[in-house]
């Protein structure tokens, strides 16, 4: 389309010293509105909406929004189905939305374009920032002063987890705090009492709850979803800024090439706002996304998850029938001509390839039943993750599998040549996290303080259900700074708990590389800067032709590796649960790789705890 504005890139320096400037005194709103303003707003928002139904009713090609601010009490702005070849212009608009809806919504639709410059604001704002009065941990409550302004959410009661802040703004890594209900004690006052406080002290840091320490609930990953599209295919979201907490995006079963530029989901400037994300910011899921010159950051999980979906093999009739069951949702998982992939659910070793000539859905209600709780026990996925029917699927050639076997379907929900390029990740919980990726660039992005690892490669099958493995991945010359800072990571050592991870979450001790390099071949890992790693800089473990050159590691392993007690020194206290077995304590570590290309890493300054340079175990 013609209309297309190439908008210049929020500075990320400057982006910076708004950061820096922040005051835990400032307001919790940019501007207040009289309530005869908003009426007005609101009006302005009905008044779009109609231009826009003609519009969409006329067959028109382009939209225009007059710059100005629209509020909206409930209703989506923007929800198309089926919409072809449209262009939005909303550039100038302010959009205020008083619920926890979306902004966008998009079923079945093609070349879609939503251009900004706009911003999008919530009031109320969807996490209330409080000071710690007390907290009983015999008690398990919490006891809080609201901080002015700011007032307890309605999701808020039905239980949530905290993030944690120092004064300046900072975040505060440390495991989730969680909570299940809560109670005003004093509404005059601000006084704010949270039930079943739960603190696992092997992965959290309790300290956060002393008296005086600043914190804010928290907004689940599915609540305020900004963005959300499904089975949609070549859309395009530019420059849209989101200041309203929630998750700014969910793409779900991407059928074409969508392009994310210039789309920032970040504080607002101006206020004493700690949260900008819900637990998780982005999701997407199939497709061929395109990120570029974004920015997320203070969120409590991953800052991106671009995935795919695993399904649970419940039943072999005969050579050619299978029975699975999906974790995914949305549109269908699986359809006449897709390559369906069976692996060992234990060691993940292929079981074959066979392409699938005939589908039927099973409506046994006890049957799926029966399923769904086989999935949960064999596997530990969620139950919200294990409700779909199951499949009959009739294959065209004959395949040995057995139950509990992992299903991938190599052509639907599988990102294919996905990119992500000069974005900047800051502040997060948890990580940039790809899993399933035929085909991945990940190039000049800058990743400052994460939790877990800053760039992960995961395949996290058992627990989400979400993957297969990636395959033609190239992490270049991104920087990564202050990676794996959570309290947390300690449970996850070796399992992806390098500044860089590329590896299944189970952990294959024992298993050859012949066995374990069919799920992540081809990875490139060059030219990256990599300092302050809390442990190995790079870690790629159960994949073939790995290629690790030109990166620079500076001050690696500042922790130690494994069990570790609470000042950070080697411990036999921690419990085995939540340590696997191997330290990720080598400036570069590699584990059951084969095709292995190591030349040119400039390592430095290793911290105390690094052991070396390199460790290569059950390599060829």
């Amino acid at each position: 389309m013609q209309y297309i504005r190439d908008e210049k890139p929020m500075d990320i320096s400057e982006y910076k010293k708004s950061i820096a400037s922040y005051k835990v005194n400032d307001p919790i709103y940019a501007k207040t509105y009289t309530e005869e303003e908003k009426q007005q707003q609101r009006e302005a928002a009905q008044k779009l909406q109609t231009r826009l139904t003609l519009a969409l009713a006329k067959g028109e090609r382009y939209f225009k929004a007059e710059p100005g601010i629209y509020r909206y009490a409930g209703q989506v702005p923007f929800e198309f189905t089926g919409v072809k070849d449209l262009y939005v212009d909303i550039s100038g608009c302010e959009f205020i939305l008083e619920g926890t809806q979306r902004l966008i919504s998009c079923m079945a639709c093609t070349n879609v374009i939503f251009q900004g410059p706009a911003t999008v604001d919530r009031d109320p704002f969807l996490s209330a920032q409080f000071t710690v009065q007390e907290y009983d941990e015999g008690a398990q409550t919490l006891t809080v002063k609201l901080m002015d302004g700011h007032v307890i959410p309605q999701h808020v009661y039905s239980g949530g987890t905290f993030q944690w802040f120092n004064e300046d703004g900072s975040m505060l890594q440390t495991a989730f705090i969680s909570y299940s209900t809560v109670e005003i004690v004093d509404e005059n006052k601000g006084l704010v009492q949270f039930k079943n406080v739960a603190c696992n002290r092997a992965m959290c840091d309790e300290k956060v709850l002393r008296p005086g320490q600043i914190g804010a609930t928290g907004v689940s990953g599915g609540m305020a979803q900004l963005i959300h599209m499904n089975a949609c295919k070549d859309m395009q979201l530019l420059d849209i800024t989101n200041y309203g907490s929630g998750m700014i995006g969910l793409i779900w079963g991407g059928l074409g090439t969508d392009v994310v530029q210039r789309v920032y989901n970040i504080r607002r400037p101006g206020t004493n706002r700690l949260v900008a994300g819900s637990a998780g910011q982005w999701e997407y899921n199939g497709g061929s996304p395109k990120f570029q010159n974004c920015i997320f950051g203070f969120c409590e999980d991953d800052s991106l998850d671009i995935m795919g979906h695993v399904g649970f093999l419940y039943e072999q009739e005969n050579p050619t029938t299978v029975i699975y069951k999906s974790t995914s949702t949305g549109t269908p998982a699986v359809k006449v001509g897709d390559t369906l992939s069976f692996f060992n659910g234990d060691d993940y070793t292929r079981r074959g390839s066979a392409k699938v000539v005939a589908v039927e859905e099973i409506s046994d209600t006890a049957y799926n039943d029966a399923a769904r709780q086989d999935m949960i026990d064999h596997y530990n996925f969620f139950d919200s993750l294990s409700r779909n029917a199951c499949v009959r699927v009739t294959l065209d050639q004959e395949i040995s599998v057995q139950k509990g076997d992992m299903v991938e379907n190599e052509d639907s929900w599988r990102p294919v040549n996905a990119e992500i390029k000069d974005c900047y990740f800051h502040d997060m919980g948890c990580r940039v996290l790809v899993q399933g990726c035929k085909g991945l660039l990940m190039e000049n992005n800058l990743i400052e303080r994460s939790g877990l690892s800053a760039i992960c490669i995961d395949c996290e099958q058992r627990d989400w259900g979400e993957g297969p493995n990636s395959t033609d991945v190239v992490i270049r010359n991104n920087t990564i700074v202050e990676s794996n800072s959570s309290p947390y990571a300690t449970h996850f050592v070796f399992q992806h708990s390098g500044a860089i991870s590329v590896g299944p979450s189970q952990v294959y001790q024992g298993v050859t590389p012949s066995k374990a390099t069919d799920a992540y071949k081809n990875i490139t890992i060059e030219g990256n800067t990599i300092r302050d790693s809390q442990y190995s800089g790079v870690l790629v473990k159960n994949a073939g032709n790995v290629t690790v050159r030109n990166n620079t590691i500076e001050n690696a392993v500042t922790k130690a590796a494994g069990p570790v007690s609470a000042d950070g020194e080697p411990s036999a206290q921690t419990p085995a649960s939540y340590y696997y077995g191997e330290e990720a304590d080598y400036a570069i570590y590699l584990y059951a790789c084969e095709g292995i290309t190591l030349e040119g890493n400039n390592i430095k300054n290793s911290a105390k705890y690094c052991k070396g340079d390199v460790r290569q175990l059950h390599c060829q």
